[in-house]
């Protein structure tokens, strides 16, 4: 370790009396090794060219895509196909199509970042096709009032009073902690990665998340976890879900298929674009 500290010019971990910890370089160092990580796990999972049929996809968390991928693999699993599916962040998400890593990213548009965002295809040669618009939903469990309330809809004012929890996987995380700075009474100190915990806490506490969610999904995949989605009654709260690609780059007829049965699962659950 010392020899790479003295390679890389600084010191990554401090040392003193209270034990080891990374320094600040140290932590950025972290965090792009682990990048590097997991984009060389990913070309390891590429599929391989002696494959007639194989497509590549990454996708910041979408439950209709991963039923669309499972849907595709079922058609084709006695034929020699080839895939991978990749949950990623945003930022991945564009740069593994931008690279060529991955055929085609299913993503979000959070509110307020459209421009910034199709700035960035244009410079990364991508284009964006909108397959629905994503309500922002609040998920309360049996211990919040709002849960036996019969409202449709829920404010952020109703939210306010109530502890809130930051679901960091989650593709809306970050927008929501920047306006909910004039809307929040007492800001939760739980952050939780994995969403079935946050559920599991949400089901037994009057904790709230908000989240660009779709309902359905959630409660099949938690169907243990007795949840209540209401949707968030700001015009603002809402995001479009579509697919990005290469814009030189033909799609392969597996890419096609794909994205065929993605807008009928869509459609078939009254999600289609508007």
């Amino acid at each position: 370790m010392k020899n790479l500290e003295d390679e890389l010019g600084a010191p990554i971990f401090e040392r003193g009396s209270c034990g080891v910890r990374l320094t600040q370089f140290g932590a950025d160092v972290y965090y792009h090794a682990k990048e590097i990580c997991e984009k060389v796990g990913f070309l390891h999972d590429l599929p391989r060219t002696d494959y007639p049929k194989q497509l590549s996809v990454s996708s910041m968390y979408c439950s209709l895509a991963n039923d669309a991928f499972a849907e595709l693999y079922r058609r084709h699993s006695s034929e020699p196909v080839a895939g991978a599916i990749k949950e990623s962040m945003l930022g991945t998400v564009v740069d593994n199509v931008a690279t060529g890593l991955s055929e085609l990213g299913v993503i979000p548009l959070l509110p307020n970042s459209e421009a910034i965002l199709f700035h960035h295809f244009e410079q990364n040669g991508l284009e964006f096709h909108k397959l629905y618009d994503q309500r922002f939903h609040a998920i309360v469990g049996p211990s919040n009032p709002l849960y036996h309330s019969e409202a449709e809809t829920v404010t952020l004012d109703e939210l306010r009073v109530f502890p809130y929890i930051i679901i960091y996987d989650s593709p809306s995380d970050f927008f929501l902690k920047r306006i909910m700075s004039g809307h929040w009474q007492r800001r939760a100190e739980l952050q939780v990665n994995d969403r079935g915990c946050a559920f599991r806490i949400i089901g037994h506490t009057a904790a709230v998340a908000i989240d660009s969610c779709y309902p359905k999904a959630y409660a099949k995949l938690y169907a243990s976890n007795p949840l209540r989605f209401l949707p968030v009654d700001d015009l603002s709260l809402q995001c479009k879900t579509g697919w990005i690609r290469q814009k030189q780059r033909a799609l392969s007829p597996v890419a096609e298929e794909f994205l065929a049965l993605l807008k009928k699962l869509a459609e078939e659950e009254g999600l289609a674009a508007t």
